[in-house]
């Protein structure tokens, strides 16, 4: 059987979107206030919209897991809306505090082209650059897309992983089956072979590991539904001359139950 890629089934538990909305637009705002407060004394510029972003995204993520939300571009698309409204409430504080300084008449538009043309300094050790006309543009642009793109990215990975239709829960089965080696020759072999579905054969094949690298096979899967596939992942996991371990994802695929059943009958044999 071919690789086949997880789908998600595109639904959510009732009422889930309006709460995703609500909370990624409200982690997003709040950090934003608190950044328009304290940039009163002093400005990160490029950590505040990663903060701005972190926290829309990372309160998207927690709702999509309580909520059972199985619609990764709506995710997305909701976890952005918070991050970039995050980032502009930071540029709204600043032009309402502008505008009642000069006695409320002062146009947004007018506003912007004010700050852009006088710029802001950028502190990088004892140097001081001054970011101004086009630059600002710039810099207000890359805030903007860091703000909104980890507001997005977040809860899109969260909503893309597998979720167990029958059993209405997130698979929370992580299993290592076997541990094989992992050189050059032997990954190309591996994969050659997983590519034709015989996912059993390619552990048998497998020889112990003899070096610093090494593949792993590792399932997630639903704990409570036998029958449910399972997602079959396998990773390189190099040791370097320092002792430190870099793993990489190597190959994924879902595997059926009987799939399930025939790696772990080989599994083994061949794990170290």
């Amino acid at each position: 059987m071919p690789r086949r890629s997880y789908e998600p089934s595109g639904k959510a538990g009732d009422g889930a979107l309006t709460i995703l909305a609500l909370g990624c637009t409200a982690g997003g705002v709040a950090v934003g206030l608190l950044e328009g407060f304290v940039s009163q004394w002093f400005s990160l510029f490029i950590m505040f919209p990663l903060m701005i972003g972190i926290t829309a995204g990372s309160i998207g993520a927690v709702i999509v897991k309580a909520r059972n939300v199985r619609m990764p571009v709506i995710a997305a698309l909701i976890g952005l809306v918070g991050g970039v409204l995050g980032q502009l409430t930071v540029m709204g504080d600043a032009y309402m505090e502008a505008r009642s300084m000069v006695g409320g008449e002062l146009g947004l538009a007018e506003w912007y082209e004010l700050v852009a043309t006088a710029g802001t300094s950028i502190t990088r050790g004892s140097s001081k650059f001054l970011v101004q006309g086009v630059g600002y543009h710039i810099l207000v642009a890359v805030e903007l897309v860091l703000a909104g793109g980890l507001g997005a990215g977040i809860p899109f990975v969260a909503a893309r992983e597998p979720f167990c239709e029958r059993c209405r829960r997130w698979y929370d089965g992580h299993d290592v089956l076997a541990t094989i080696d992992g050189e050059k020759d032997q990954l190309t072999a591996t994969k050659r072979v997983l590519e034709t579905g015989d996912y059993a054969r390619a552990l048998r094949d497998g020889k112990p590991v003899s070096g610093q690298r090494a593949l792993l096979f590792n399932v997630l899967r639903c704990t409570q539904c036998p029958t449910a596939d399972a997602q079959l992942t396998v990773k390189l996991r190099v040791t370097t001359k320092k002792g430190e371990e870099k793993v990489t994802n190597q190959w994924k695929s879902m595997v059926t139950a009987s799939e399930l059943g025939a790696l772990r009958a080989a599994a083994p044999t061949q794990s170290s």
